[in-house]
């Protein structure tokens, strides 16, 4: 019963009209099938006075809601309540005009105004059906004043109590029909509009998305911006000292002493090992988005392990570095982060004139993430330079005087960029140079009661 139920209340229903004009549309199917109930209900309580006339008006208005629901299924959604509501005005006048008024014409009335207000939008709408409806009570009226109904004997008052109950009992259902479409629309209303929040949570999410990729692709196209210039720049001026004096050694090889043969051949050799260590930084760079392996880390632990690489020239400096024994714990790439402190004390020992050059590191829980210092007690970095230092092949001093491609501080802000972090140059009023680097706090450490120092002096 449900399913039929179901099954013609959808007939006409598209999903390309509004939830107003759904409503409607089901509801008046709903109508038509408790209109068609009713009229075999009353049949069957009116063959108690059976007479041809009861059966001929009883069965008239079923063809008139099967050609509602055929116009409905064809989307003639305003004609089809046109019909309705004119074929209702008739229906009453003619049982008025049969029977009298013993069936309770007023109330019939009443009802279809009410029908009026719910399927008709429209102010002229409404202003016709209204009329319609006074035409048919004044009709019904002069009826009953001028003209004797045939059949009004039939019609006895148990009868007309009966269809009177019927009558009231459909006004009812019939607003119980359309609170209940109002809240299966409101539900379908509320499902539609969280499942709009959801797509549009969405639709943020990939923006957001969007706008990151859009970001990564600019700082790429920006690195490959850096890449043509230093290969235009960096990458020639080696190459053009090591062509220039083996072209040099080609065209005197036999008026060049062997002193000047050799200062020559040193030169090259400086300029092709200058671009070898060039490339192998630039391919150093290239290769950090490369790598994807994250793992759980202590940072104290790859620290310890860079400090071994600097042992002999710790030894021949004198040098000391401090790290806290309890240092935190991250998720990042082993190899990334070991290259990145080894830059960063690589540069801590080298740009050091001090007799003993010493380093410290510290570290401190911020909110959401750890800060972590390296301080150095070198020859520092003036304010003016603290940005430009992380450009690639940025060099401040003579390669004369300190060795190195340039690129060292370029790749630890890669390295930190990678791991969602920042790396930026504090000022330090004692001199030397301060590394201040955040990462993003994956786990909490146990807080230091008592901050221990652990020593390396190699």
């Amino acid at each position: 019963m449900k399913n039929i139920w179901e099954l013609v209340s959808n007939i006409g229903v598209d999903d390309q009209v509004s939830s107003t004009v759904l409503w409607k549309i089901r509801l008046l199917n709903q109508m038509a099938l408790l209109a068609l109930v009713l009229q075999v209900f009353s049949l069957l309580i009116l063959l108690v006075n059976f007479h041809w006339v009861f059966l001929s008006i009883s069965l008239s208005p079923i063809p008139l809601y099967l050609f509602i629901w055929w116009l409905q299924a064809k989307k003639k959604y305003i004609l089809a309540r046109w019909v309705m509501i004119l074929s209702s005005n008739f229906l009453v006048f003619l049982y008025n005009f049969t029977f009298g008024n013993l069936l309770g014409i007023t109330s019939a009335l009443l009802a279809i105004i009410l029908l009026d207000l719910i399927f008709f939008d429209k102010k002229w709408h409404i202003r016709i059906q209204i009329s319609i409806v006074t035409l048919t009570y004044a009709a019904c009226n002069y009826s009953n004043y001028y003209h004797t109904p045939p059949f009004g004997e039939l019609v006895v008052p148990a009868v007309s109590f009966i269809i009177f109950f019927i009558l009231a009992a459909a006004v009812i259902i019939v607003i119980k029909l359309f609170v209940d479409e109002l809240s299966l629309q409101q539900r379908k209303q509320d499902q539609l509009l969280i499942a709009l929040r959801k797509k549009q949570k969405q639709l943020e999410g990939s923006k957001l998305l969007i706008m990151k990729q859009n970001m990564n692709l600019q700082k790429s196209n920006e690195e490959l911006e850096r890449f043509a210039y230093v290969a235009s720049h960096d990458l020639k001026a080696p190459l053009r000292n090591l062509t220039n004096y083996l072209s040099l050694i080609k065209a005197r090889m036999d008026k060049l002493s062997t002193d000047k043969l050799l200062q020559y051949v040193n030169i090259a050799l400086r300029s092709g090992q200058e671009m070898f260590d060039n490339i192998e930084d630039l391919l150093e760079y290239a290769r950090l988005s490369e790598e994807k392996k994250i793992e759980k880390l202590n940072l104290g632990e790859v620290i310890k392990e860079v400090l071994f690489k600097f042992d002999a020239q710790m030894k021949a400096k004198n040098a000391t570095v401090f790290i806290p024994e309890n240092m935190p714990r991250i998720d990042g790439n082993r190899r990334q982060l070991s290259s990145l402190f080894q830059n960063l004390i690589e540069n801590g020992l080298k740009y050091n004139d001090s007799e003993k050059p010493n380093i410290q590191i510290n570290w401190e829980r911020q909110e959401d993430a750890h800060l972590i210092r390296i301080k150095d007690n070198g020859i520092g970095i003036k304010p003016e330079h603290q940005k430009k230092v992380f450009e690639m092949f940025k060099r401040l001093h003579d390669r004369s005087k300190y060795k190195g491609s340039g690129i060292g501080l370029a790749i630890c802000k890669k390295i930190v960029e990678e791991h969602q972090g920042e790396i930026w140059i504090e000022e330090n009023p004692d001199g030397g140079s301060t590394f201040a680097l955040r990462f993003k706090a994956t786990s909490i450490v146990a807080p230091q009661t008592k901050e221990r120092l652990l020593s390396l002096t190699l």
